[in-house]
């Protein structure tokens, strides 16, 4: 699989000006296209700036929400995005043409920054996801490391946002939106860049995060509610097998215990227990995944191997262009990482845990570790990533 990341239309007052003129059609157009499945209500519209510079902060729930918020606020927004996005296609050309600021995963990237506030200094609007990527069970994430320095190096108004309903409507691990309503929260503008770090932090958890309790609910409907969904869920919450939840349209169907799940459009599991949020029922698997330690406790015990994935492409997503490193499966073991192109084949790639600076997935399915100089990724056709983003870190520390 060959990925390519698209370039981003650079700052400049020529490019600002098209950005703007095409916005003028295309945020209508947006909202035409999305009012029958995901209507959108804001309150606080008359709070955001209609021009000059201004900082953008809100939680984040769904692949929508740049689009969303632009849609809010009506008004063109410069959001900080993931490279991975840039290399999804057409979607990818897309975004990086519409201004969007790509950032360099694991790292506190410089050029991103000074992208972004090259945009700001041209009165544009800029906008960010405090929380850096999205949940898999719609709860909040901790805010990155450094979101303070950020907000005062930016110097420009912050309106802090909330979208409510979001988690419901697409949830991380779907692979398409339900149809509900969203309501975007938007806050007056304020110089949070003369605020004290210190004072910031806890300002931004308190405005930005926001919990599934306290978000506004709106009726949402659809169909295959649990289709991705083994992807965040990894084990049967009943017996705790990994990989073992087959989605067959609003159902989870255990192939190891035989339990039976139904999914709900309110985001409940409904099965062997009774009914529970899918974040807690995400929770319970993780606990009784910590207490089997492997995937295979006799392989675990015979040959050591935690965890073996199905066959898949290793790639080096480093450069703008990926390189391919081989074809095989993914092993983790007490030692670190491994690629082999047999299972009893000898490793062809191998990237121990002393080496080892992150584990994170890209959007669904694409996982990637961060090494000591590059970052390498494996795209997992059907079993959970999540399993791995959480398994190996977990080694790594010294818990399994």
């Amino acid at each position: 699989m060959a990925l390519h990341r698209n370039p981003a239309t650079p700052p400049s007052p020529e490019n600002l000006a098209m950005i703007q003129r095409a916005m003028r059609w295309l945020i209508p157009t947006f909202r035409l296209g999305l009012s029958p499945r995901v209507p959108i209500s804001v309150s606080g519209l008359e709070h955001f700036p209609k021009e000059g510079p201004v900082f953008l902060l809100s939680n984040h729930q769904t692949a929508l929400d740049p689009i969303l918020l632009t849609i809010a606020v009506n008004r063109p927004v410069h959001f900080m995005a993931t490279q991975a996005l840039l290399q999804e296609g057409p979607v990818g050309r897309f975004v990086g043409w519409l201004g969007a600021v790509p950032k360099k995963k694991f790292s506190a990237d410089l050029r991103a920054v000074k992208q972004l506030i090259a945009w700001r200094e041209l009165d544009a609007a800029v906008g960010l996801f405090p929380e850096g990527q999205r949940s898999w069970d719609g709860e909040p994430l901790p805010l990155l490391d450094g979101i303070e320095k950020l907000v005062r190096l930016m110097k420009a108004p912050v309106v802090t946002a909330r979208l409510h309903n979001a988690d419901r409507v697409w949830p991380r691990w779907a692979p398409k939106p339900r149809w509900g309503r969203i309501h975007i929260e938007l806050d007056p503008p304020e110089a949070l860049h003369e605020r004290s770090p210190k004072e910031l932090r806890p300002l931004l958890e308190q405005r930005v995060q926001l919990w599934a309790k306290d978000s506004q609910r709106f009726p949402v409907r659809g169909g295959g509610l649990a289709v991705g969904l083994a992807n965040a869920l990894f084990a049967c919450p009943r017996c705790g097998v990994f990989d073992s939840l087959a989605e067959r349209g609003d159902t989870l169907h255990c192939t190891a215990c035989l339990a039976v799940y139904t999914v709900t459009p309110e985001l409940t599991l409904r099965g062997p227990g009774g009914e529970r949020p899918i974040a807690e029922a995400v929770t319970a698997a993780k606990a009784l995944v910590t207490l089997r330690r492997a995937a295979d406790l006799a392989r675990f015990s015979a040959e050591g191997v935690v965890m073996e994935s199905e066959r898949a492409e290793l790639l080096d997503v480093t450069e703008d262009d990926a390189v391919p490193l081989g074809v095989g499966h993914l092993r983790l073991t007490a030692e670190g990482l491994s690629l082999h192109p047999t299972p009893k084949a000898p490793a062809s790639w191998r990237l121990p845990f002393t080496e080892l600076r992150a584990t994170s997935v890209e959007m669904r399915r694409r996982l990637q570790f961060q090494g000591k100089e590059r970052i390498f990724e494996v795209v997992l056709p059907t079993e959970s990533a999540v399993k791995w983003e959480w398994m190996v870190p977990r080694w790594q520390r010294g818990e399994g």
